[in-house]
């Protein structure tokens, strides 16, 4: 008999003991969010994350519950790409799940601290320190790089020169035009991804077109009868009196700018070439090339207008009516420039087309 009751007693004590230790266990620590043993809650999509403006520190809320730090949540910080900003990374714990970014300005908070005081010389009021919080900035979408792309317009010769200090003649100068005028529906040599844009002309071509001359000395044989015909059509040649174009003659510095600037010329102002005069056939061209920034001259404060234009001259001057100014072309396929040559990016620039990040 007394057997029976120390084992009966035995049971109650045990299973009291049990009970007690599951309601220990259920048990939280003051100011914490009771632990559930249903699955975690996904917070992210539901969270949101400001600024606590006195202590400069991240402050989480789902629902209108305030999430405690360490419980519910661990913050961690990773650079952002814009100085002055961080990224503040939440991971979410215990009864919730998931993880979410934002990105916040970083600004200094000027706080006071107490001097340490000392005998002697005086009191001095307390130097000042920065401490560094956070402020909250909106997120800002991602934005993908726009490229623009620039057409080659300069073909050299047969044997791999280019030629750059040999004039060029009416023709040449009408073949490289003619490979970057404006069309109404551009096609590149080659296929451009969709953020990359073509680079057009500065400056509009005329809109109502002019009937296209037929040169006397112009036949549909000539290797450049298109490229001559394309810049009549445009406006931008209109030959001479007797009719003719006379392609082999060396085009001069003035024709080559009268050609760009043709049908959208200003009246003359005044430019800062000591040889451009106001009463002379070309001053109205030189002057709108000039204040369009296309042309600037030599170091002398010479235009020289009647002169022969070099081929790399050329190159210069109607990169500088394109704006091409990107250089960021490294390709050489001219043995006869080197890098030594004062118009090498120049002339890269017009010999092979690419595409550089535009950023606009």
């Amino acid at each position: 008999m007394k057997r029976v009751l120390a084992i009966i007693l035995a049971t109650i004590m045990t299973v009291g003991a049990i009970a007690y230790a599951a309601e220990a266990t259920t048990e939280q620590p003051e100011g914490t969010n009771p632990v559930s043993t249903e699955a975690p809650t996904t917070a992210p999509d539901e969270a949101d994350i400001t600024v606590d403006p006195e202590t400069g520190e991240p402050e989480i809320e789902v629902k209108g519950t305030v999430l405690v730090k360490d419980v519910d949540y661990v913050l961690s910080y990773k650079d952002n790409v814009n100085v002055g900003t961080a990224t503040v990374i939440v991971t979410f714990i215990g009864n919730y799940a998931g993880m979410k970014e934002q990105t916040f300005n970083i600004i200094p908070k000027p706080t006071t601290k107490p001097s340490s005081g000392g005998g002697g010389g005086g009191g001095g009021g307390g130097s000042r320190s920065t401490r560094v919080t956070l402020a909250e900035v909106t997120p800002q979408p991602t934005v993908e790089p726009v490229y623009t792309y620039h057409e080659a317009y300069i073909k050299g010769y047969d044997d791999g020169t280019f030629k750059p200090d040999a004039y060029i003649t009416r023709a040449e100068a009408a073949a490289m035009l003619s490979r970057v005028m404006p069309t109404e529906t551009p096609v590149p040599t080659a296929t451009p991804t969709p953020n990359v844009r073509l680079s057009t002309t500065p400056t509009p071509i005329p809109t109502v077109k002019p009937t296209p001359k037929a040169f006397t000395d112009v036949k549909m044989t000539d290797w450049y009868y298109s490229a001559v015909s394309t810049m009549s059509e445009h406006g931008m040649i209109d030959g001479y009196n007797d009719g003719s174009f006379k392609p082999d003659n060396n085009i001069t510095r003035a024709e080559l700018v009268t050609m760009l600037t043709r049908g959208n010329t200003e009246k003359f102002v005044g430019v800062p070439f000591n040889d451009v005069f106001s009463n002379r056939w070309y001053a109205d061209y030189i002057y709108t090339a000039y204040k369009h920034k296309y042309i600037d001259g030599y170091g002398d404060s010479t235009f020289r207008p009647e002169n022969p234009i070099t081929r790399a001259e050329t190159v210069k001057i109607i990169n500088g009516y394109l704006g091409r100014n990107d250089y960021s072309n490294e390709e050489n396929p001219f043995k006869d420039v080197s890098d030594e040559h004062w118009a090498y990016k120049e002339v890269l620039e017009a010999a092979i087309s690419h595409k550089y990040e535009s950023g606009e």
